[in-house]
């Protein structure tokens, strides 16, 4: 079906009622938005936050829209238009992110180590002078090794680095990154929907799984939600071995539906990965992606520019084989054949 074909669709088919806005209403996840209750996603004062200020879509409707011809119409409709609202809002991300070197091997910059020394000095004294006020020890603005990290990061724009370590410094600050511990996120680690392996894969990374079905879209959970995310990262981080840099992300998409995908937290794990940890990831995976994932992975696959190349679907059979060695494959994709047991999801 073309694109014109499709949207036409989507305008005979209950628009007036599909991108209406009632005063007041609310909503989260994806799947929501098709409620009868939306936003017009043409009004100028429709915002992202108009879309993730909204209630939670009825069970049974959900499912008769992922089930039926027309919902699925509708729901790639809602997509694309919403694609063309997010674009607006994250127009700036998304050019920064196409400077970003993609995460590979490094090379020193032009006049080998003299050339990198110099540039670390001249980071440091612009960092002295210009934000006296930020931190200083690990993590903080005289740390040689993330001072390095980030200029590699920026290719060694000494400006760019700046830039970019500032923000981050600022954001840890606020965001309390050395408060967040294991007693903080025990709540919500307790849902399941993610967890470091206590394995390494095949080339020494260590491997966060995201178990995204069990990921439910609730106001009065996203902080905890957020802590969880970067209290995983950070432990990830300390778990890397000698010559190792990268950590493997693993994305268990099944089970998925619409009512899991959440805009807000993929907009911070987004904003995370690439402010905050860049380079970290070295690969991506989803698994047993659903038909229902593949538009939602359109929307925002422009978004994330060279890091997209990251990204790879596989299947759980392929993850087994491919990422493991027979006994360190993560507890929900273990199998008789790769760790003598089946788990129980």
């Amino acid at each position: 079906m073309r694109l014109s074909d499709l949207l036409q669709r989507g305008r005979r088919k209950k628009t007036p009622r599909l991108l209406s806005c009632r005063p007041g209403s609310s909503f989260g996840g994806l799947g929501n938005f098709m409620d009868g209750a939306g936003v017009d996603l043409y009004a100028p004062a429709c915002t992202l936050q108009d879309f993730l200020a909204r209630g939670r879509l009825s069970s049974w409707r959900t499912q008769r829209l992922e089930e039926s011809r027309v919902g699925y119409s509708n729901t790639m409709f809602w997509l694309f238009s919403c694609g063309r609202g997010l674009s607006k809002g994250v127009t700036a991300q998304a050019r920064e992110n196409s400077q970003t070197a993609t995460p590979s091997s490094d090379s020193l910059p032009f006049g080998g180590p003299a050339g990198h020394a110099e540039a670390l000095d001249k980071l440091k004294r612009k960092l002295d002078v210009e934000n006296p006020e930020l931190p200083v020890g690990t993590y903080g603005r005289d740390d040689d090794e993330l001072l390095t990290w980030f200029l590699r990061d920026r290719r060694y724009d000494v400006s760019e680095a700046a830039f970019k370590l500032v923000r981050m410094l600022r954001w840890r600050q606020e965001f309390g990154v050395t408060n967040v511990t294991q007693e903080s996120v025990a709540r919500i680690a307790a849902t399941g929907k993610a967890y470091l392996h206590d394995q390494l894969d095949l080339v020494g990374r260590p491997v966060l799984v995201v178990r995204v079905a069990r990921h439910l879209p609730n106001p009065e959970d996203i902080e905890d939600s957020q802590r969880l995310c970067v209290f995983l990262i950070e432990k990830a981080i300390t778990m890397l071995p000698s010559g190792q840099e990268n950590i493997l992300g693993i994305f268990d998409l099944r089970g998925f539906r619409s009512r899991n995908a959440d805009l807000s937290f993929i907009q911070f794990i987004i904003d995370v990965f690439f402010y905050y940890y860049p380079r970290r990831l070295g690969e991506v995976l989803f698994v047993d992606a659903p038909p229902i994932f593949i538009p939602i992975w359109k929307v925002f696959k422009p978004l994330l520019r060279s890091y997209a190349d990251l990204v790879r679907f596989c299947s759980s059979k392929e993850l087994g084989e491919q990422y493991f060695s027979p006994g360190t494959v993560p507890k929900d994709f273990a199998t008789d054949e790769n760790s003598g047991t089946i788990s129980e999801l």
